[in-house]
């Protein structure tokens, strides 16, 4: 349940709170962060696993809510550089070279290269970049991406 609060309901309410501010701003942005497990499950992650999926499909359903106004995106990173996956790895001897054998460029993000494409996305660089989740290509996973139907999507209230 911790999870679902967290990763899916926080988004949502800070959304609905700040969304006349966003609306009241040209080029207003949405960066949610799921992860690459909302693309696929490993035994184990259960509740996490769920609720980046729900916060995958939370994302696209803002985009078609808010948009063209305001712009929704999601990054869904795959393995990045963390205390917390450091502390993974250290369970399963050769869990790092197994899962850096996953990615194409064969080696986990940094914490400053997501922070690196959040800064792209809310910046109007990224104003033709809507109702998308990006994240990395790997042999394991596809990203997941809503393209610009959303944007054609009808109009909702799920947030206001």
């Amino acid at each position: 349940r911790r999870a679902f609060e967290l990763m899916v309901v926080a988004p949502f309410e800070l959304t609905r709170v700040a969304l006349p501010h966003l609306r009241s701003r040209p080029g207003a942005s949405v960066i949610n962060l799921s992860s690459v497990g909302a693309l696929r499950s490993t035994p184990g992650n259960l509740a996490h696993h769920t609720s980046k999926a729900a916060l995958a499909h939370l994302t696209k359903l803002m985009a078609a809510d808010l948009g063209p106004e305001v712009r929704v995106n999601a990054l869904v990173p795959g393995a990045v550089e963390t205390p917390g996956l450091a502390g993974v790895f250290g369970t399963r001897p050769g869990l790092r070279d197994e899962v850096q054998g996953r990615i194409r460029l064969g080696r986990l993000g940094t914490p400053e290269e997501i922070a690196l494409a959040a800064v792209y996305l809310a910046s109007p660089a990224a104003a033709w970049t809507g109702s998308r989740s990006t994240g990395p290509r790997s042999r394991s996973a596809r990203a997941a991406c809503s393209g610009s139907a959303c944007r054609s999507a009808p109009r909702a209230a799920t947030c206001a």
